[in-house]
C-alpha cells in the first residue's frame, strides 16, 4: 500500500463440500484458484504473459474457523465444512489496465461471474486503515496455530507451482501407454 497499490480484505464461505477422495481443504483451494484466475483475467490482457505479470494482483489466502464473536454469525456459516472458510488480503496494481475502479465494486457488480466451484459467498472490504491489524486477522488461523504455514495459498503461481495436466504416478511407476518411438 505504500507503493500505491490498493488493498482489500477478503473472505470466502464455502457450499458444503462432498468429495469421497479428495479433502476438503484442497477441493477448496481449487476453487481458490479458479476464482484468483478469472480476476487475473479480468486484471490485464494476457495473465499469463511475463509482460503483464506486474499488474497482476498480488493476495495472500489463508484457512481460518469460526471464533466466538460478539456479533450474530448464521448458523450455516460456522457448520457447513465444520466452519472452514478462508480470508486474505489482495493487492491491486491501480496501473492494472483491465480493472476498472475499486475491487469490491467490480467483484461485487460481477459476483456471478467470482463465485466458481463451492464458492456461496466473497466478501471484499478496502482496506482502510491500519493494515497492519487487518493482516493479523486475516492470518489469524496461523497465529492460533489451527493451521500450518504451508496451506496459506499465494498468488500468482510461479510457472513450476501450476497444475500440471499430466496424470499423478506413483514413484517409479510408468504410464499405462507409451507412444514414444524407441
Amino acid at each position: 500500500m505504500a507503493y500505491g497499490w490498493h488493498g482489500y480484505f477478503l473472505s470466502f464461505m464455502f457450499s458444503q463440500i462432498h468429495y469421497l477422495n479428495t479433502p476438503t481443504m484442497e477441493i477448496m483451494k481449487k476453487h481458490l484458484g479458479w476464482f484468483y484466475g478469472r480476476l487475473a483475467k479480468a486484471s490485464v490482457p494476457k495473465a499469463s504473459s511475463p509482460k503483464w505479470s506486474p499488474f497482476l494482483p498480488q493476495a495472500v489466502l489463508a484457512p481460518d474457523l469460526p471464533v466466538p464473536k460478539r456479533s450474530k454469525v448464521q448458523l450455516r456459516d460456522v457448520t457447513i465444512n465444520n466452519g472452514l472458510h478462508w480470508h486474505g488480503l489482495i493487492m491491486v496494481n491501480p496501473l492494472a489496465p483491465k480493472l476498472p475502479g475499486n475491487l469490491d465494486v467490480h467483484i461485487n457488480e460481477n459476483r456471478s461471474k467470482y463465485l466458481v466451484g463451492s464458492i456461496r459467498k466473497i466478501g471484499v472490504e478496502p482496506i482502510t486503515h491500519d493494515p497492519v491489524y487487518v493482516t493479523g486477522y486475516g492470518m489469524k488461523g496461523l497465529k492460533r496455530r489451527s493451521f500450518f504455514e504451508d496451506e496459506i495459498l499465494i498468488f500468482p503461481r510461479t510457472v513450476s507451482e501450476l497444475p500440471s495436466n499430466e496424470p499423478v504416478r506413483a514413484a517409479g511407476e510408468k504410464p499405462m501407454y507409451d507412444f514414444q518411438r524407441t
